[in-house]
Parts: C-alpha cells; sequence; structure tokens
C-alpha cells in the first residue's frame, strides 16, 4: 500500500472516529463535519480506484435516499443520513450496505442492552451516528487492507 493510500485511509479513520464521539455525546453530526467527509471520501475516489464511479454512486442512494424518508418521520437524524451517504461513495454500495447492516445490529445490541439495564426505555432515541462510523471503518479495513 502506498503512503498517499494509507494517509487518505487514516485520515478517514481518523476523522470517522471523531464523527462518532461527537454524536455519542452530543447526538448531532454537524454540517462541518460532514463536509469534511466529504472532502475526504473525493480524494479516496483518486486513490481508491478499485469501486467505480457508479458503485460509488450507487452506495449514495441505496441506503440514503430510504433513509431521508425515514428521516421525515423522525426514525433516522438528518446527520445520519448524510453520513451514510458520504460513507457510501468512499465505500461503494456494497461495503456501504454491510457497514449499514454491521451498524444495525451492534446497534441493536447495544439500545438491548440498555433497555435491560433500564438506562433507557423503548421510545427513548439513541445515537447511531457512532455504529455506522464503526460499521464503515471495519468496511475500510476489510476493503482496503
Amino acid at each position: 500500500m502506498s503512503y498517499i493510500r494509507l494517509a487518505v485511509l487514516i485520515g478517514i479513520v481518523l476523522f470517522l472516529m471523531v464523527i462518532a464521539v461527537h454524536d455519542y455525546k452530543t447526538m448531532k453530526i454537524p454540517n462541518k463535519f460532514i463536509i469534511i467527509l466529504t472532502l475526504m471520501a473525493v480524494m479516496s475516489g483518486f486513490v481508491f480506484q478499485e469501486i467505480s464511479l457508479m458503485d460509488r454512486f450507487w452506495g449514495i442512494i441505496l441506503l440514503a435516499v430510504p433513509m431521508g424518508f425515514l428521516a421525515m418521520k423522525g426514525t433516522f437524524g438528518g446527520g445520519d443520513v448524510k453520513l451514510i451517504a458520504v460513507t457510501g461513495f468512499i465505500l461503494g454500495w456494497k461495503f456501504n450496505l454491510f457497514a449499514f447492516i454491521l451498524a444495525s445490529m451492534i446497534g441493536g445490541i447495544y439500545a438491548s442492552f440498555l433497555l435491560i439495564l433500564r438506562k433507557k426505555k423503548r421510545k427513548d432515541k439513541f445515537a447511531l451516528g457512532p455504529f455506522l462510523c464503526l460499521g464503515s471503518i471495519v468496511s475500510l479495513i476489510i476493503l482496503y487492507i
């Protein structure tokens, strides 16, 4: 792996970690974070050419559009939708779908523990971003290392 590829990969992983921590603490993903990650995503398009532009396009559409409709009903936050769109461009549709499924499974387990321990009630919300970031990081590692 070249130094440029490694630097871009490490940068994306570290910034996903920043987003995860911020969302966990505040339940918000600021637009400035999405913009920075989008710039990194564009760089990844030049550095990681294993994923075609069409796969990247579908990576944005296949999850972000349905999540956007669900966000209008309050199921997801707008930051989660924007995050999944940007990771879709970075990962392509297959690995973004894998990241989302992994995030949903780990987030579901986490939510179950919160309910069992009575830290949250059934109608309470929790941040999904940390789990989306974790799923994306795992996908990045599988894909590019």
